[in-house]
């Protein structure tokens, strides 16, 4: 799977107003290809709030 750049990632972040965690789960999802459970292992949060 592609990956998309963060510059993207994080203008799309602004456009929608995502919180900064929010922000950071996009960014982990789409610009770092990891899954669910990695994403919340990376940013120290519940595997629930990835979604």
């Amino acid at each position: 799977m592609m990956s998309l750049p963060s510059e993207f990632l994080t203008r799309i972040a602004y456009e929608k107003q995502l919180s900064p965690t929010e922000e950071d789960i996009l960014i982990e999802l789409f610009g770092r290809n990891k899954n669910r459970v990695q994403v919340a292992q990376a940013l120290d949060i519940s595997e629930s709030s990835v979604r």
